[in-house]
């Protein structure tokens, strides 16, 4: 069933130029979208797939009154139903994007005391972990690139990730030499992601193409308006629900099942991906998880990354003009046992 949600959106005073640049390119992507349902000044309703997500622009009193709320319920653990903005009222689905010096954080109330979740991919952790993984050592990349071919007249393999999330495994593609068009349909990521990779155009630390963001949704608004040529590779990292006796989910994965819970339609989207991808479809799962499975639909090989696994499946995508090269990338590749070797569990503590 489809939710009405809201995103509520506030600009602080004052904020750097490119800042405000960031803040006037998502809201023209926003409103220029195949999501875009109706608009108005300060109000812009979407539909990014599974939800409608109605987006208010808070001016400085409106926000200064969602913070009391906010505050209040920190103290009680409980949503107040005061009214925002005369007829708005705050409710357990509902996210907060602010806009500050540093760029877009997205704070969610209901989860009390813990920090806003602000991505900034020029970190320097987050650098080192794109240079320690190289471009050839990333099980994603693996499942992902390893033997896919480079279609004329492309000059590199054109990878949508279906699920972006936080935009960490489309970096890594793009660094690993793919084309990479993202989709998000989870509207406060959409936002907080768009908001990040903006704020890395240019910059000195990544000397390639970073991912395309498209406009809020899934790939199937690119598919059915025909938007983009079709991918070679779809990679989809579905959400899962927590496993049992797990540790304690970091911040980020705790605000991601606070918006999105589990995936409640994972083989309708394998199927739909299956029959886009010209070449490939990668599925991120559990390790010990059982591979997504349709009557005439299963998995040719997959990609052992310790605490998670890559499931590979055959597109049949009939756009497959492919030419001759493989992706640029494939000589360096190390001896496969010695990857065998190496200890992967660290891929998904960092993710």
């Amino acid at each position: 069933m489809r939710l009405q949600r809201h995103l509520y959106w506030h600009v602080l005073p004052n904020v750097p130029e490119d800042v405000q640049l960031s803040v006037d390119q998502i809201r023209h992507k926003m409103v220029a979208g195949d999501s875009l349902i109706s608009m108005s000044a300060r109000h812009y309703t979407i539909g990014s797939g599974v939800d409608t997500w109605e987006v208010y622009l808070l001016d400085d009193a409106a926000y200064a009154q969602l913070q009391k709320q906010i505050e209040a319920t920190k103290k009680a653990a409980s949503i107040p139903s005061n009214d925002i903005e005369g007829a708005l009222r705050w409710s357990e689905h509902d996210a907060l994007v602010v806009f500050a010096d540093d760029g877009a954080s997205l704070v969610i109330p209901q989860m009390g005391n813990m920090k806003p979740l602000h991505l900034d991919f020029t970190q320097v952790s987050y650098r080192q972990r794109l240079l320690r993984g190289g471009r050839v050592k990333e099980p994603v990349a693996r499942a992902v690139l390893h033997g896919v071919k480079v279609r004329y007249p492309l000059e590199q393999v054109r990878v949508f990730d279906a699920t972006a999330g936080l935009g960490r495994e489309s970096m890594i593609l793009a660094h690993a030499g793919a084309q990479v068009v993202s989709f998000e349909r989870q509207m406060p990521i959409w936002v907080i992601l768009a908001d990040a990779l903006n704020r890395a155009q240019g910059s000195r630390f990544f000397p390639f193409k970073l991912p395309k963001l498209f406009s809020p949704g899934d790939i199937r608004f690119a598919q059915v308006k025909d938007a983009i040529d079709p991918p070679d590779v779809i990679y989809y990292d579905p959400m899962f629900p927590e496993r049992g006796g797990s540790a304690q989910v970091k911040k980020e994965m705790a605000i991601f099942q606070r918006l999105v819970g589990e995936d409640s339609d994972t083989l309708e989207f394998l199927k739909i991906a299956v029959n886009y991808a010209v070449q490939r479809v990668v599925v991120k799962r559990p390790k010990e998880a059982p591979p997504l499975q349709l009557e005439d639909i299963e998995r040719s090989h997959f990609i052992d990354a310790g605490v998670c696994r890559f499931d590979c499946y055959v597109g049949r995508n009939p756009d497959t003009a492919v030419g001759s090269q493989r992706v640029r990338w494939e000589s360096e590749w190390d001896d496969e046992e010695d990857y065998e070797d190496e200890e992967d569990d660290e891929y998904d503590d960092e993710y």
